[in-house]
């Protein structure tokens, strides 16, 4: 039996596998947080993060599924995801709770997941959760100049996330129709497990 130790001074952490992310950004502390619990790993491989990418559809998913020790569901039956996508089983998952489940029978895996999308799915996840999602019933949007543009199904997410304080917008829009950087998708993960 060989022990590989890594000594560490107090204080200090271990060095990100990523090259291209920079732990003083506004993102560093999430991107960590995804890292060291094990949300991203088999989503992400090799020396790249991509903080500025855009996040998919799977990952989102991936990353929620990881969170809840990657229980087992049945079989979700979307034409569009294969035995071995790394995200399978977290889709399975999803459909099976309720959390997302896709359009009709695909799921749209690698779409690029917009900001409306994600809030939606991490409100639902919320509410499997257990969590008091009411704070969102009070929380006025219309205060944003892009209130209006949201999709229909996705006004309660967004006013629960704005209310709870889990997006904020650049506090005159809130974007709902544009997509999700996988250093946005870190943060808000990050942030609400913080108050579960």
């Amino acid at each position: 039996v060989y022990v590989n130790a890594e000594f560490v001074k107090v204080g200090e952490t271990n060095p990100l596998p990523y090259t291209d992310v920079n732990e003083n950004e506004w993102y560093g502390k999430a991107v960590r947080y995804a890292y060291e619990n094990g949300l991203v790993n088999g989503a992400i491989t090799g020396d790249k993060f991509g903080p500025s990418e855009n996040a998919s559809r799977a990952m989102i998913i991936y990353m929620l599924w990881k969170a809840e020790g990657m229980p087992l569901a049945a079989d979700a039956g979307f034409g569009d995801v294969k035995a071995s996508d790394y995200f399978k089983y977290a889709v399975d998952w999803a459909k099976e709770t309720g959390i997302s489940v896709g359009y009709g029978d695909v799921f749209g895996a690698n779409d690029n997941v917009t900001r409306e999308q994600m809030v939606t799915i991490l409100y639902r996840y919320a509410i499997y959760k257990g969590m008091d999602v009411s704070v969102g019933e009070n929380t006025n949007i219309l205060s944003y100049n892009d209130a209006f543009i949201i999709s229909k199904y996705a006004v309660a997410a967004m006013q629960w996330a704005c209310g709870s304080g889990v997006i904020s917008g650049d506090g005159a829009n809130l974007f709902p129709q544009g997509n999700t950087t996988k250093a946005q998708l870190a943060q808000v993960i990050m942030m609400l497990k913080g108050k579960m």
